[in-house]
């Protein structure tokens, strides 16, 4: 990314966008997704059974939006190869869509935790938190988070942390 009449002093090093941090040790997808991405992403999920379709409707209702709304957001997560999208049919998950809610459901369930442990938040407020944080850490800060908690197997609210091979062996 240059600036347009600025010319840097080093060549060949990529600069980073705010929204993308360069990082060795970042390993979410390229792609990065908004919060409101996010959250169709959890629609689907919670709307479809074992990998069926979920009409464009249905993932308009749970949003509560119009649905050229939910079209054009499917749409992008297709573009991101998050979901397979199937006009007149609706919408299912990839392997990489489930990944990714996969990973953030990790980072959400360890960082309420170590805000309860460490912190003594509550309940609430430790979920308020984790849900305002999960999308901008590393997945490399929350495993030496929950290496520090020693390596917990539920969440404060009583859910399942899922398991992160590289960080969870040990259990």
């Amino acid at each position: 990314m240059l600036i347009k009449g600025f010319r840097p002093l080093i060549t060949g090093v990529r600069m980073a966008s705010p929204l993308q941090p360069l990082s060795a040790e970042r390993e979410e997808a390229s792609a990065p997704v908004t919060e409101r991405e996010v959250a169709y992403l959890r629609a689907i999920s919670e709307l479809s059974r074992d990998g069926v379709f979920v009409s464009t409707s249905e993932v308009a209702r749970r949003m509560r939006v119009r649905g050229p709304t939910a079209i054009e957001a499917i749409r992008r997560l297709y573009e991101k190869g998050y979901v397979t999208y199937v006009p007149r049919r609706g919408a299912a998950l990839t392997g990489r869509g489930k990944a990714l809610l996969a990973s953030i459901e990790r980072r959400h369930r360890v960082l309420e935790t170590f805000l309860v442990r460490v912190f003594n938040l509550d309940l609430n407020r430790a979920c308020a938190e984790a849900s305002r944080l999960e999308l901008h850490i590393s997945d490399y800060l929350v495993d030496l988070m929950c290496r520090y908690l020693g390596h917990p197997r539920r969440c404060p609210h009583g859910r399942a942390i899922p398991v992160k091979v590289t960080c969870c062996l040990s259990r």
